[in-house]
């Protein structure tokens, strides 16, 4: 085998392994590794000199962030910030009202609250409005 061919399959294996390095990352997806190959090319772009490439790789990269985000607040994997901090004001007052004027009867007390914000979270939805446009 010639340098040449020798080169070429020292930088695919590099390549592969980086890719896989960023489709590792603690964030899975859908789109996982397409983010992942597309953070290769800023960085093969950026060592290269192309700055201009790396550029127009980060704008993609942008966006299928947001279409990401878009599909996980879509499949309800992802809660917006309106639907986070309403469902934790109802489980302070699941908890207020529960334990308000404390019973000797705490521990079912505690049972009955924990029933109660489990029906919460599961109802906490995302309205139609809170989906970003990509």
């Amino acid at each position: 085998m010639n340098d040449n061919a020798l080169n070429y399959k020292l930088r695919e294996k590099e390549a592969a392994e980086r890719v896989a390095q960023f489709a590792s990352a603690a964030d899975p997806s859908d789109l996982r590794n397409e983010l992942a190959l597309i953070r290769f090319l800023v960085e093969s772009a950026t060592n290269s000199g192309q700055p201009h490439l790396a550029s127009l790789l980060l704008t993609t990269l942008g966006r299928l962030v947001r279409v990401h985000e878009r599909q996980q607040l879509e499949r309800g994997e992802l809660l917006a910030k309106v639907v986070v901090l309403r469902l934790a004001e109802r489980i302070v007052g699941i908890v207020s009202k529960q334990f308000f004027g404390l019973v000797p009867d705490w521990e079912n007390r505690v049972d009955a609250a924990l029933l109660e914000i489990g029906h919460e979270i599961d109802a906490a939805e995302n309205p139609p409005d809170v989906l970003p446009n990509v």
